[in-house]
């Protein structure tokens, strides 16, 4: 994976964002990631996910509002949206490729949050046109960084015991 920075610096800056500015992703960072996530390889045991990036678009911020994240994350410019079909050690392969795509966010100055429960999967699993042998494990926000927490991204991340959230 080619990045910007060393990867062990964009781990370290990495953390979960909740809180996006309205500023729409620009379309050449939005065409880097959905080439990214299309050139996806398959995971260390050999199972493929698929990885498609949905974004509101400029005209329609409220695009994204039905895709059910109950009010854990707030004004996302989209969502990195993924399948993969049944196979064993398939969501170890999963993790691994999810993470080195969220990463590639990272590195692009983007935030991002894993949403593994607190997502109805049934709605973006609508928006990707899930195969009936393919589950959708997680999926991810993405957008650019409010300057500021809101409220419920510092209650969570204080019952977390996450740090306190410095945005560089």
């Amino acid at each position: 994976m080619k990045t910007k920075k060393a990867i062990t610096e964009i781990i370290r800056k990495r953390y979960s964002c909740r809180t996006y500015s309205s500023r729409p992703v620009e379309n050449e960072l939005k065409d880097q990631l959905e080439q990214f996530l299309a050139d996806s390889p398959a995971g260390p045991f050999g199972s493929r996910s698929r990885f498609e990036l949905i974004m509101a678009t400029d005209e329609d911020r409220d695009a994204l509002k039905g895709l059910g994240t109950y009010w854990f994350i707030k004004d996302p410019a989209g969502f990195i949206v993924s399948a993969i079909r049944q196979s064993p050690k398939n969501l170890e392969d999963f993790g691994y490729v999810m993470e080195r795509n969220i990463l590639y966010a990272t590195d692009l100055g983007l935030g991002t949050c894993w949403l593994g429960g607190s997502f109805t999967r049934s709605t973006f699993a609508k928006k990707i046109g899930t195969g009936e042998d393919e589950t959708l494990p997680a999926v991810a926000s993405v957008g650019h960084m409010a300057p500021k927490m809101g409220m419920v991204e510092k209650a969570i991340r204080w019952g977390a015991g996450a740090g306190s959230g410095f945005r560089a």
